[in-house]
């Protein structure tokens, strides 16, 4: 028996990360040079925040634009409205108008990955040969993000804001995979701690929309609606939770570094058929109520039905084709 297949992983043995310094700065590798997640590409100086001043503003006595203000200290007024520094910095001309600068701090740049540094572009950006394990979205936003990855334990719906408030401390710039579904309420609220990106089985399509609007990275391994995350993907994110990962929205894909002296785990990236032969101990998602987006593994074939025993419940479900697809 035949069925169609979907790739949900795959693995590339030589992926190509760019990894750049947010302004010029002195970059400390070579081509050729071996890199590991926590080597240090190059450093720079950068403001991690920017204030903007009030139109009419009048600078405090004695001070100008040249000079540094230090925090609490007093930047000037409008009228009897005084304006106080939030940080140390300094004023500086923007495009039509003034804002307040926090001083430079050094930033310096990881590799994030394991590999071999194949090309060095002006001083601020580096290209890593690389080897990675993929896994398709199925439904994403068109925008691409790098950060370390918080894998909440798959909780119920619940006590996700719990989890999430939990770690409200530590999600700035990280991306968050939140469990079998992601809520509007609680995306938004990921996007104001700070979240790069927000990942979950699945998500209702005024979620994505909500996700664009804000600028925050959403993707889904099952799809709209309430669909469960594949347990073999689920088992994968947990087992590399707190490494850093890539998302890349123009292609469908969450990328994860794997260190070169580990064996290749599943597929590779080229292009498979689209029918398999059904055999027992496939993996395969069941596209029929009341299991519908649930995975699971092939017990028997017996004609056109299959019984399938879900990862989750471990339940034996019959499924009548064409409501089921091979995973691979």
């Amino acid at each position: 028996m035949k069925v169609m297949q979907i790739r949900k992983s795959f693995f590339s043995s030589e992926a190509l990360i760019e990894r750049a310094l947010p302004e010029i700065g002195d970059l400390e590798v070579a081509v050729g040079d071996t890199v590991e997640p926590f080597t240090k590409l190059g450093m720079t100086k950068v403001s991690y925040a920017v204030m903007p001043l009030p139109l009419g503003l009048h600078f405090a006595r004695g001070k100008d634009a040249d000079s540094f203000f230090y925090e609490g200290e007093e930047l000037g007024g409008i009228g009897l409205h005084k304006v106080k520094a939030p940080f140390n910095g300094q004023i500086v001309q923007a495009e039509h108008s003034l804002v307040f600068k926090q001083e430079p701090r050094d930033f310096w740049l990881l590799a994030g990955v394991w590999g071999e540094v194949v090309n060095i572009l002006d001083k601020q950006s580096v290209l890593l040969k690389t080897r990675m394990q993929c896994f398709n979205f199925a439904a994403c936003t068109n925008a691409s993000f790098a950060g370390e990855l918080i894998v909440f334990p798959n909780p119920s719906e619940l006590l996700e804001v719990q989890y999430l408030e939990k770690f409200a401390k530590d999600v700035h710039g990280k991306i968050i995979y939140f469990g079998d579904f992601v809520s509007t309420e609680l995306l938004t609220r990921a996007g104001d701690l700070g979240a790069g990106a927000v990942l979950a089985g699945s998500a209702r399509r005024e979620t994505f929309v909500q996700a664009k609007k804000i600028s925050l990275f959403l993707g889904t391994f099952g799809g709209f609606g309430h669909i469960p995350t594949p347990k073999f993907i689920f088992d994968a994110l947990k087992d590399v939770s707190s490494r850093y990962v890539f998302v890349q929205g123009e292609k469908n894909l969450l990328k994860i570094p794997v260190p070169i002296d580990l064996p290749a785990v599943g597929n590779s990236g080229e292009a498979e058929a689209i029918l398999r032969e059904l055999t027992v101990g496939d993996s395969v998602l069941v596209l029929q109520k009341p299991h519908f987006g649930c995975a699971g593994k092939v017990k028997s074939v017996q004609g056109d039905k299959v019984c399938v025993i879900l990862d989750r419940t471990s339940t034996e479900v019959e499924v009548g084709l064409p409501n089921l697809v091979a995973l691979t």
